[in-house]
């Protein structure tokens, strides 16, 4: 897919206006490091999305910073992802989710650019909401063309031959630690689908996704000052998957929609808010 030279300019700058202020806002947290990071990974949990505006990411950033710390590595704070979602040829995994499923799961490869490091996970969700993750480092001989076939049979007792790579993501994550609970958020920016069959792409710069990750004995999501700030911003709760997402959004054919219509509504309200 081609862009013309005044869209990919216009996209620059955009980019630029809003990358500047959002550095300053990062660079005003107290810093914390990858150990205290592991020690708050919170593999099974309770995650609560929120879809917002990119330009009120800084306001809500300056409006939080002395209630969290922020995840350094090198003096670097913003880190490059790449995550690859597979699913059978009849997306059995994204029905499940649109359907609302209690027990579902995903498959995925995540790949963390600066430390070229990739791990093979599957995300659970339960009949409770709550959230497992199960993750492999994958070996660094080996590929990601299918997903890791002992994980998948260990953890759900399934053929990993039955699931191909439908949907990349590629985006820009910064990580805060809550100061006073063991609650983690993760922001999300930059964010770029492909469909992996015909590779059609679709760039989302002026959105931002916020998620809250606590442990499942934690309940103070009504607590979390950052919580508060998005409630007064007019920011609601929603189930954004950036798989499900993706699939809409880069037009794969033949799958269903209608459940998902408030996500997309939720995308276009943060995009004019």
């Amino acid at each position: 897919m081609s862009l013309s030279t005044s869209t990919v300019n216009h996209k620059m700058e955009e980019m630029i206006n809003v990358v500047s202020p959002l550095n300053f806002c990062l660079n005003s947290f107290e810093a914390h490091d990858l150990d205290a990071q592991e020690r708050a990974s919170l593999l099974d949990r309770i995650d609560n999305k929120f879809v917002i505006n990119i330009h009120d990411l800084p306001a809500i950033l300056l409006a939080i910073k002395n209630s969290y710390s922020i995840l350094s590595i090198n003096d670097e704070n913003l880190f490059d992802y790449e995550t690859v979602y597979y699913d059978t040829q009849a997306f059995d995994l994204y029905h499940m989710h649109h359907a609302g499923k209690k027990n579902r799961f995903k498959l995925r490869t995540r790949r963390y650019l600066q430390t070229n490091k990739t791990y093979h996970e599957i995300k659970i969700k339960d009949n409770k909401g709550l959230t497992k993750k199960v993750r492999q480092e994958q070996l660094a001989n080996s590929t990601t063309s299918t997903f890791n076939k002992s994980l998948l049979k260990d953890t759900l007792n399934i053929d990993a031959d039955d699931f191909n790579k439908k949907v990349r993501v590629k985006y820009k994550r910064f990580t805060l630690l809550n100061k006073l609970s063991n609650q983690r958020v993760t922001v999300d920016i930059n964010i770029q689908f492909e469909n992996m069959d015909n590779h059609h792409l679709k760039q989302m710069n002026n959105i931002a996704i916020i998620e809250i990750k606590r442990e499942r004995s934690d309940h103070q999501l009504k607590q979390s000052f950052l919580h508060s700030v998005l409630k007064k911003m007019a920011y609601r709760e929603t189930t954004f998957s950036k798989y499900c997402m993706g699939c809409l959004l880069t037009k794969i054919k033949g799958i269903k929609y209608n459940h998902f219509k408030t996500n997309l509504l939720d995308l276009s309200y943060a995009s004019y808010h």
